[in-house]
């Protein structure tokens, strides 16, 4: 029988927040996979990349739990905008984002070692950008929202005020297309374990 256990393999808070938003039962086995952007392919192969490895570095620890690994990175005109590593490349890349459209997509990767599954998949969203001004970028960059952020800005935060329009899933652009992923779950969990709203989830543990 194929385990009901699913693993998220990421310390984001962010990703379990949006899990537990609808009910997900989960455990976090965060992955130590560096998250390198490879310049010679493309944002899709970069984010599906790591999503996997993510994922199949933690499913070798767990081989009969369904672990998920995701990535989310940014893209401009064909360069991908990872994480900055400094506030100097982040103010570079909310440069280039001002005014302007960019997609972002997030690669997501579902393994079971023991039952063979390894579905990968990805979605992509549409984001525009206001035009920002030098001041506005430099207040920005003093919150230090951008830290740890593909694209160097939180859609749930400030980064909120940049955004003019969005095309596409918006739980996509915080870090994870929940629609997608558990459409995806239910095809290999039942759908009452897969969707379980919080308030019964509550109850169930208090019992």
């Amino acid at each position: 029988m194929v385990s009901k256990h699913i693993i998220l393999a990421s310390a984001s808070p962010r990703r379990a927040a949006l899990l537990r938003q609808v009910g997900v039962p989960f455990d976090v086995s965060a992955s130590d996979v560096p998250e390198a952007i490879d310049g010679s392919i493309s944002g899709p192969d970069n984010a599906t990349r790591l999503a996997h490895q993510k994922a199949a570095s933690v499913s070798e620890m767990f081989p009969r739990s369904f672990v998920i690994g995701a990535d989310t990175i940014g893209e401009l005109n064909g360069e991908v905008l990872g994480k900055p590593t400094s506030e100097r490349e982040a103010a570079s890349m909310l440069r280039k984002l001002s005014g302007s459209t960019h997609r972002v997509i997030t690669g997501v990767a579902i393994l079971n070692k023991e039952a063979g599954i390894n579905d990968l998949f990805y979605r992509e969203s549409h984001v525009t950008f206001k035009e920002l001004n030098k001041s506005t970028i430099g207040r920005y960059l003093r919150t230090r929202e951008y830290v740890d952020k593909a694209g160097a800005y939180a859609i749930q935060g400030i980064g909120a005020v940049f955004v003019q329009n969005i095309e596409g899933c918006f739980y996509n652009i915080m870090g994870l297309p929940l629609c997608d992923l558990c459409t995806r779950l239910i095809r290999y969990i039942d759908e009452e374990t897969v969707f379980v709203p919080a308030d019964v989830s509550k109850r169930k543990r208090a019992r």
